[in-house]
């Protein structure tokens, strides 16, 4: 199995995605228990702001749309006790609200500093910045997390949406393609980009993948390393470049073998894989079935 297929060696995007989510959501909580008004903090999210995990590491959370946006994710009582807390992590969701939302997981390994150039860096920071703009343009956008992985280290981005259309609008932007396709390669060596289902929303305690779009700047354009994409479920799409055949469902039991004692930190029911080959204006595609059994 190629090592692509293989999900437990991108257990940590995972890990440090949930705590991502852990850490938004109790930066919510804690301004709902401080200000009852939900547009009291708008002005201070739309823009963003940091906090810290314990050990130092910097989060940045930013909620685009406003607070008010997310108030019918947050717990149906004013507050929650610190017990209640502990359940959260343990996936006991009695007092919370279950509302899926969608998610994107952007996950890169920058390039040595001496293979990068300095004002693409800078470049690419600044489009990040506009492109924090755009989406409270775009309706369904709930958040847009980012935090370090280790201290002065990579950085990991965490989008929150409603419907898989936001994120389709999201693509649409002439910036959001620069980022990806120009500037990207100048900047990581690697990209994983996992988007999926947050079933239980904010509350969720494992993330549902659909997909991972895998990106290795480090090969030619032409080699068919340089991108490739696993669907994680199957589903009944067809389109004129793929078709993806289903399968009857894998049952509950039958979960990826990744997470702690507590219970999986990923889960999925079933995988396709296939590899886009670029060949001028033809595209090649190899379809293989994968069942992971934990």
């Amino acid at each position: 199995m190629s090592s692509y297929n293989d999900l437990s060696k991108y257990y940590g995007d995972f890990q440090f995605l949930k705590e991502m989510k852990t850490v938004a959501f109790e930066e919510i909580l804690r301004m709902k228990a401080e200000c009852k008004d939900p547009d009291f903090w708008n002005s201070q999210v739309k823009r963003g702001f940091h906090t810290e995990t314990d050990d130092g590491r910097d989060m940045r959370v930013i909620l685009p749309n406003g607070f008010r946006a997310v108030s019918d994710l947050l717990p149906k009582t004013e507050s929650l006790e610190p017990k209640e807390l502990h359940n959260l992590e343990k996936g006991v969701t009695d007092n919370l609200s279950r509302k899926e939302i969608h998610f994107v997981g952007f996950v890169g390994t920058k390039l040595d500093a001496s293979l990068s150039r300095k004002d693409v860096v800078n470049e690419m920071i600044g489009l990040d910045n506009v492109l924090v703009t755009e989406l409270a343009e775009i309706d369904g956008m709930l958040a847009y997390v980012s935090g370090e992985r280790v201290k002065g280290g990579d950085y990991t981005n965490l989008v929150l949406f409603r419907d898989r259309g936001v994120a389709e609008e999201l693509l649409k932007s002439s910036n959001h393609g620069k980022a990806v396709n120009a500037l990207a390669p100048e900047v990581f060596s690697d990209v994983h980009i996992h988007s999926g289902v947050l079933q239980d929303g904010l509350t969720s305690s494992f993330f549902v993948l659909r997909r991972t779009i895998f990106l290795c700047f480090t090969v030619p354009p032409e080699d068919p390393r340089r991108r490739r994409v696993q669907m994680w479920r199957a589903c009944r799409k067809e389109s004129d470049v793929v078709k993806v055949l289903p399968r009857p469902p894998l049952p509950d039991s039958l979960l990826l073998g990744l997470g702690s004692q507590d219970g999986p930190l990923v889960k999925l029911d079933q995988c396709f894989t296939f590899d886009v080959v670029r060949l001028g204006s033809q595209h090649h595609h190899h379809l293989h079935t994968v069942v992971h059994r934990g």
